[in-house]
């Protein structure tokens, strides 16, 4: 079973990409999150991971998400490989969210009456080598 869920503070605001497959459209969030391992000792542990969100999710993070904002998350965890410019290949483990919650108990100017967005599996068919177009966070 892959599932996990995680709760911490968005450590960047998220970053939309938009890509286009022959008639197909794409959005993805990226951004990050910053969670403490265990508030029950003195030591003062964090970790970060990083975020994607598809689709209606993804503009849902982008409007009411910011840098610092509390969030529990569920998702799966993915470790594609990379290509890189040089050929190399690399790995940059991610969480594909399908769940997001705004959970910091505080309301902002045009948060949405759900604190909560929910999405079912995205068809991300078709990507293969596809160039990506990112917008800059809360444009």
């Amino acid at each position: 079973m892959n599932h996990i869920t995680l709760s911490g503070y968005t450590s960047t605001d998220p970053r939309t990409s938009k890509m286009e497959v022959g008639d197909k459209k794409y959005i993805f969030c990226d951004f990050g999150i910053a969670v403490k391992d265990d508030y029950t000792t003195k030591e003062d542990s964090t970790d970060f991971f990083w975020l994607k969100t598809y689709g209606k999710q993804a503009e849902f993070c982008q409007k009411f998400l910011t840098k610092g904002r509390r969030i529990v998350v569920e998702g799966k965890l993915k470790n594609p490989p990379i290509q890189s410019k040089k050929g190399g290949i690399f790995y940059r483990p991610h969480i594909d969210v399908s769940r997001v919650e705004i959970a910091d108990g505080k309301y902002e100017e045009g948060d949405p009456d759900t604190s909560s967005y929910i999405t079912s599996n995205v068809d991300l068919s078709g990507l293969e080598g596809a160039e990506f177009v990112t917008e800059s966070p809360n444009a």
